[in-house]
């Protein structure tokens, strides 16, 4: 998933999600165009509305406004009937998904 990039027409078809502490470690995967992609995230404050994925039809990825605030490096954000955003630290590498890519 590349930053400052906006997905549209997308289907998520994977969420897991894992505690980390105080935060949480977001696994996803989604279609956009007819590409896969796969996602990790880490340091997600929030998780409550994650579900929201699955209804998202446009996904993108940008650095947060606030560089210097404790958590939330970047934003997730999606769109469906309203607007979502997830905030998180990093996004981590994926290693090679059962697609043969890495995001």
């Amino acid at each position: 998933m590349e930053l400052g990039k906006v997905y549209q027409d997308i289907c998520v078809t994977a969420l897991q999600v894992e505690r980390c502490g105080d935060s949480f470690a977001v696994h996803f995967t989604f279609i956009a165009e007819g590409q896969p992609h796969e996602v990790r995230l880490s340091g997600v404050q929030q998780c409550d509305a994650l579900g929201e994925l699955f209804n998202a039809e446009r996904l993108w990825l940008e650095a947060a406004e606030d560089p210097q605030q404790e958590f939330g490096r970047y934003l997730l954000g999606l769109s469906h009937e309203s607007h979502t955003a997830f905030y998180f630290d990093r996004l981590l590498p994926c290693p090679s998904s059962a697609y043969g890519q890495e995001a």
